[in-house]
C-alpha cells in the first residue's frame, strides 16, 4: 500500500505528502526518491500534519521551488556585463 501521493509538474519537481513514518516506508521513500532525482526531477516532502496547519508555508516551498526551476540561478553566476546585469562599482 502506497503510504504517500506524489504530484509531479512540467517543471520537474515532484512533491510528496507522507502520511506517518513507518520504518519499513524510510527505504522505500529513499529509493524512490534517488530513482526520481536520476531523472532529472526534484522531489521535496512534506508531513500529512504540515499541508494539515501550516498549508500557506507548503504553498511557499513550492512555489519557491518552482520559481527556481521556471528561472534558475546561472551557475556560476555572471560577470560584470554579462547575463544583462550590471553590477555596481566598488
Amino acid at each position: 500500500m502506497n503510504k504517500s501521493r506524489g504530484e509531479s509538474s512540467p517543471c520537474g519537481l515532484v512533491s510528496t505528502i507522507d502520511i506517518r513514518p513507518q520504518p519499513d516506508q524510510k527505504r522505500s521513500d529513499e529509493l524512490r526518491t534517488k530513482w526520481l532525482e536520476e531523472k532529472g526531477y526534484r522531489v521535496i516532502r512534506f508531513w500529512d500534519n504540515e499541508v494539515l496547519t501550516n498549508i500557506d508555508g507548503v504553498f511557499e516551498v513550492i512555489r519557491d521551488a518552482v520559481n527556481d526551476s521556471v528561472h534558475p540561478h546561472p551557475s556560476p553566476l555572471p560577470s560584470e556585463g554579462e547575463g544583462g546585469v550590471e553590477r555596481p562599482q566598488q
